[in-house]
């Protein structure tokens, strides 16, 4: 319904054509009813005509928070930073939502007479909250209008720009990883000043299992073993994969997001990426299936699975390009840099990033990126 209205637009979405009418009514709900306590011999038509905008507000603020939904995961590659600014900007939605959509119900049953005996009284003490209302709704406003005219978010030059800038080229220094006298994989696994962590392995980095990629408390190297590369030119790392094993990066990371390119073509089962990792029994997954496409986000949380929510990637291309942004309460598992699936739950521990590969055949890995994010 949608696409099928923006079609008639130049708009990107619904978000931006919807947003207005909650800002709009809203106030002008809360000036009816100061009048309505003030005039008194025109206090019937004020009342009703209060009553009714706060319910068409209440039903705007409703209508442009699920567009706001929609407009979010279909943003394609943000960064990390501006996936932390549309996070700040739905918390803050949402919490005006809730509170503007339970105070027009509240409203619209004083509107109804179900407080008939103290009416008056009670929108006396509910002007306060509609204030309040008011303010949160331009607070969401506000940091809505940021992502747009501070940030570039949904423009299209700046969208180009960003384009540009992720061709430009990445320099680093060399991860403090490296086995002494080795120059191999490790040598290629490479921290920028920002603290982003680069790996681009090569087809003959035999010893990446093991130094690079490491197991997981509770898991093994024993379903993984490295492939020899077939050719001169063959790019990325061959794992021939024959279970289970859940593979991470050195070091530690808070909010992250982390991405990876990988080849599937050869393998069954489910690939995924690991964030927030304490052991198997305790970290975030993103995982896709090689065979259907379902994309899950799942937390392990001492032993117990939730499943946050669940999509699906398209597999008909040779390279799988995934990334999971974790920060804060706000997931979110992307596919080329669109959202495929997102969910909500308190934050998790600080811990190790990487792969999970569980199924049978080759997985090539071209590069593994994790970044990151200062809330």
């Amino acid at each position: 319904m949608g696409e099928l209205l923006t079609s008639y637009t130049s708009l990107p979405n619904l978000h931006p054509a919807l947003v207005h009418f909650p800002v709009a009514l809203l106030p002008i709900a809360v000036l009816f009813d100061v009048l309505a306590i003030m005039v008194r011999n025109q206090r019937l038509w004020l009342d009703r005509a209060a009553t009714l905008l706060y319910a068409f507000a209440g039903l705007a603020a409703a209508v442009a928070f699920w567009a706001g939904r929609r407009a979010a995961d279909s943003l394609v590659g943000l960064s990390p930073q501006e996936q932390v600014l549309v996070g700040e900007h739905h918390d803050a939605a949402l919490f005006a939502f809730w509170v503007v959509g339970t105070f027009a119900i509240v409203r619209i049953a004083i509107g109804l007479g179900i407080f008939s005996s103290k009416g008056l009284l009670f929108r006396a003490i509910g002007l306060p909250v509609a204030v309040v209302a008011v303010v949160l709704i331009f607070i969401a406003a506000d940091r809505g209008g940021a992502l747009v005219f501070q940030h570039g978010i949904a423009v299209v030059s700046a969208e180009e720009d960003r384009e540009l800038a992720a061709s430009g080229s990445e320099s680093g220094t060399a991860f403090d990883a490296r086995a002494d006298g080795d120059d191999g994989a490790e040598a290629r696994l490479v921290r920028s000043g920002e603290g982003v962590v680069h790996w681009h392995p090569l087809a003959e980095d035999d010893r990446a299992l093991g130094v690079v990629l490491r197991p997981a408390d509770g898991s093994t190297l024993s379903s993984v073993e490295w492939k020899a590369p077939a050719g001169p030119d063959q790019g990325g790392l061959g794992v021939i994969v024959s279970g289970r094993s859940m593979l991470i990066l050195p070091g530690d990371f808070g909010d992250v997001q982390l991405e990876a390119e990988l080849e599937i073509t050869e393998f069954e089962g489910s690939v995924g990426l690991v964030h927030h990792v304490q052991s198997t029994s305790d970290a975030g997954l993103f995982l896709v299936s090689s065979t259907s496409g379902e994309a899950r986000l799942v937390t392990h949380v001492k032993g117990e699975e939730e499943v946050m929510g669940k999509g699906e990637v398209t597999l008909d291309a040779r390279t799988l390009r995934l990334a999971v942004f974790a920060a804060g309460r706000h997931f979110r598992g992307l596919q080329d840099g669109e959202v495929v699936v997102h969910g909500h739950r308190p934050p998790l521990e600080m811990g190790g990033c990487g792969l999970i590969l569980d199924g049978r055949g080759e997985v090539r890995i071209l590069s593994v990126k994790i970044t990151p994010v200062d809330e």
